[in-house]
């Protein structure tokens, strides 16, 4: 893939691990994020929206995004940036 950008080449990856432990979230996200190439994707103080999926009262799998896993997406991001927001419509 000689030629392309690595924003270019973090498009065309997907990052999938199959874990049970809650506790261990944070370091999968983390490993996903630098599989696709967080670096790249988000420059250091970069603005960053969150638009999770949150279209039931409670989280529901393969339908919402869960409390935790938005919780671990902004510890990792962190690491790039402040400057996050999360947002939601209904």
């Amino acid at each position: 893939m000689e030629g392309i950008s690595r924003q270019e080449k973090a498009k065309k990856r997907v990052y999938i691990s199959k874990f049970n432990d809650q506790e261990n979230l944070k370091t999968v996200m983390a490993e996903g994020l630098d599989f696709i190439g967080l670096d790249a994707i988000v420059p250091k103080d970069a603005r960053v929206a969150i638009k999770p999926n949150l279209t039931w009262l409670y989280p529901s799998p393969g339908v919402t995004v869960t409390p935790a896993a938005i919780e671990a997406l902004v510890t990792v991001l962190k690491s790039r940036t402040s400057k996050i927001t999360i947002c939601e419509s209904d």
